[in-house]
């Protein structure tokens, strides 16, 4: 048994372990999926703010639902495909720039 995400390789049940493992040892505190988006936070405080990495499963635009107060959006590889991204999703930014 495996994970995957439609069309892409099947990623063993011993590698996505080790994967999240190595995750939580560098910090990272929760793993989390809406809609296309998979979030892994590094920091975060009271859902009002975090940081850490994102991965879109497919071409269509970041989960809002996912990380609804974005400040900063950044792909990791600008000429890979772009399906992954630095992010920083803050209330206090995003109301003081969208109020």
């Amino acid at each position: 048994m495996g994970v995957g995400f439609g069309n892409h390789a099947e990623i063993g049940c011993e590698v996505t372990i080790d994967g999240i493992m190595t995750l939580f040892e560098r910090g990272y505190q929760v793993i989390s999926k809406s809609d296309n988006t998979v979030t892994f936070t590094r920091w975060t405080r009271f859902r009002r703010a975090g940081l850490g990495i994102a991965y879109v499963t497919d071409h269509r635009p970041i989960s809002r639902r996912e990380l609804p107060f974005l400040a900063l959006l950044e792909p990791i590889d600008p000429e890979g495909g772009a399906r992954w991204y630095y992010f920083v999703d803050d209330f206090t930014e995003w109301r003081r720039r969208y109020r």
